[in-house]
Parts: C-alpha cells; structure tokens; sequence
C-alpha cells in the first residue's frame, strides 16, 4: 500500500497542469443606453458591468460534480458619465477552453429616466444586491454566442446594449445588445 502511495506522489509531483490548461484574454469596449419617457436614448451612468466566465457543470453522476465551479468574476468596472465601460481579464481552465459573458448590475429602484418596464420589473423582484448598490437588476449578455466554438472566440469586442429600443418598425421593451464578435 505504501508504494502504491508512493507512485501516486511521484506522479502527481511530475504532473504541470500548464501543459493541459487553456489561457484566454479577453478585452471589451462598449457603452449602454435605456429610452427615456421621450422614446429617446439615454446613456446609463449609473451602474457596473462584470466580465464573467462560464464554468460548465460537470455530468451529475461523475465524481467531478461533488466539486462544482461556478462562473467566475474576472473583473468589474464602472460605467463612465457616457454610458462607456472598459474591460478586460484573463482565464486559464484545466480542460475547457474559457468562455466569457457579460453581467449588467443596474441599481434599484430603476434609474428614474429610464422608462422601460423589463428594468423595473426585475428591481420589484429581484433580491440581488452588489459591492456598489444595495439591490440591483442584472441583465447578461453572451459575447461567445456558440458553446465555446473556437472560431467564434476573439480577444477583442465592442458591443452597445439596450434597454428599450427605438426601431424603425416601433419602440421595443427589454434588454438587447449588438456587436460582440469583431474580425
């Protein structure tokens, strides 16, 4: 039995999880708005947004499940007087390649020129809260749309994200973002 222990020292000691592991940086611009009572857009400059970083569950039966991963915060940062943010991060994983998302942490009550009900109605039920404010409505938006396929992965996004739109077929309810995979 002691040698059987031995061997697996050895192993575990020879073993560099750098060779099997996956990095990925990834850096995003982007500015957020909501529509005024006046069908208008204004930027958000109250509010942070979250680079975050998708942890796959592990099949339920395996033994892997007992130890769970959840999505990871790489980094936070304020939305400027523009409704412009800038944020960056990196990700190394043992077996996946990294996949990142954004979170939208908004404060409650709704932010009173924002006129669109979606954000009202998450502050009426949501309990969450963040660093910043003491309840927020959070909003996600997926840059890598396409379960982790590496061709759909990039270092570098820019995105602007809606609350409420203005189209040419109508005014819109709810959270929308564009841009996100850029050559």
């Amino acid at each position: 039995m002691a040698k059987i222990f031995l061997v697996f020292l050895l192993l575990i000691s020879t073993f560099n999880p750098g060779h099997c592991a996956n990095t990925r940086k990834v850096y995003v611009k982007g500015q957020i708005f909501c529509m005024d009572a006046k069908k208008e857009l204004q930027p958000i400059r109250d509010g942070t947004v979250d680079l975050m970083e998708i942890d796959s569950a592990p099949p339920r039966d395996s033994f892997l499940s007992n130890f769970q991963d959840t999505d990871d915060i790489i980094s936070t940062t304020h939305f400027s007087d523009s409704g412009k943010f800038e944020i960056s991060g990196s990700e190394i994983e043992p077996i996946s390649v990294p996949e990142f998302y954004l979170r939208f942490n908004l404060p409650c009550p709704a932010i009173d020129y924002c006129a669109d009900h979606s954000y009202s109605g998450r502050c009426a039920s949501s309990p969450s809260k963040s660093k910043t404010f003491s309840t927020v409505a959070r909003f996600t938006y997926l840059l890598e749309q396409n379960n982790a396929q590496l061709d759909n992965q990039r270092s570098f996004y820019d995105v602007t994200c809606y609350i409420g739109v203005k189209t040419s077929e109508g005014t819109f309810e709810g959270f929308s973002c564009s841009g996100g995979l850029t050559p």
